[in-house]
């Protein structure tokens, strides 16, 4: 599970490894262990390009400000740095000044602006998007990391990279990123101590909903539809498989998630909040159990945020939407909608 860290610490100089490639990164006046192969870096890292926003979590949760001052270049700049303009606000002025420059997209990265800040290292998330922005930055001679919170499983595992990232800025952003992973997992654990007795298991939905194309559902694989079965939920697409999706048939999907007793929208774009806003999406929801019950939940747009930021409180939400008999309904960020 999580990021592939290796304990040894080689006297101030631990050892870190992503998409094949080794890293040592060395505090101050710390021998290189002279790893064949490894890429070697001393803590704190001064410039890089951001393509995952675990590392903005990063910098959330240690409260580095060197994390922020290092990132000269993003992906998905105008949209994912807004998002952070209250957690963390130096990073947003940056972005406002016009001190990080566009990275570009997964599928059309600005090579020019990445070059131009001449980063140390770009990180970049691991899976077929990124496979030609690979060979590119080879071609550059810039080095990466594509890492792999993407394709965890579990919330655990994603939030686990934090201490991927921090071990570039050294050992103290890496004690802050274990505390923090530990207390999530205790957080965690009691969940499931609290549903560990119950014996009755609602059906639970988890889709997105195109415009153009309908539903989407997610294999059984799917971290958030393993975390809707271990606390006690029946996640009707258990017979997917994979940790990706797909887009289903409209009478297919109707015909197995109108009945559930739960249903979660991930919603795109932007937040859906209201009853109208949700049937100007899908006027045949009305007709689902779950929103005539008051059981039909949105997932916020910036959701990976909040996976990062806050996985306990997400893991939570969901058991109090499958079990508000065990935890209460007063979810924090699944956004309830009242019929």
């Amino acid at each position: 599970m999580g990021a592939p860290l290796n304990t040894i610490h080689n006297e101030g100089a631990p050892t870190i490894s992503a998409d094949g490639k080794t890293f040592v990164i060395l505090k101050e006046g710390a021998k290189n262990p002279n790893i064949p192969g490894a890429i070697v870096f001393n803590a704190p890292l001064k410039s890089v390009v951001s393509g995952d926003q675990i590392l903005l979590g990063t910098a959330y949760i240690t409260k580095d400000d060197n994390i922020v001052e290092s990132i000269k270049a993003m992906q998905y700049l105008s949209s994912i740095a807004p998002k952070y303009k209250e957690e963390l606000p130096k990073l947003y002025e940056k972005y406002k000044n016009g001190e990080i420059l566009d990275a570009g997209r997964w599928t059309n990265p600005n090579y020019d602006n990445i070059v131009k800040v001449n980063p140390q290292i770009v990180f970049i998330y691991k899976f077929k998007y990124t496979e030609s922005m690979k060979e590119k930055l080879e071609e550059l001679g810039i080095t990466y990391a594509r890492t792999g919170a993407y394709w965890e499983d579990s919330f655990m595992g994603k939030t686990e990279w934090i201490k991927f990232f921090a071990v570039f800025y050294g050992e103290k952003d890496y004690n802050k990123a274990e505390e923090y992973f530990q207390n999530a997992w205790k957080k965690r654990n009691d969940i499931l101590r609290k549903v560990y007795r119950i014996n009755n298991y609602p059906k639970v939905v988890f889709f997105y909903w195109s415009p153009t194309k309908g539903p989407y559902v997610w294999g059984a694989q799917n971290f958030r539809a393993k975390w809707i079965n271990m606390v006690k939920g029946e996640y009707v697409f258990n017979d997917i498989p994979g940790t990706g999706g797909s887009y289903m048939d409209k009478e297919t999907f109707y015909e197995r998630a109108m009945n559930a007793d739960v249903v979660i929208l991930h919603t795109m774009g932007k937040n859906i909040t209201t009853k109208e806003q949700l049937l100007s999406l899908n006027p045949d929801f009305a007709n689902f159990k779950a929103f005539k019950n008051g059981r039909f939940y949105a997932l916020p747009y910036d959701n990976t945020k909040r996976e990062v930021l806050d996985p306990a409180g997400i893991m939570l939400d969901y058991a109090k939407a499958i079990h508000p008999e065990v935890f209460g309904d007063n979810t924090k960020y699944l956004i309830k909608i009242e019929p």
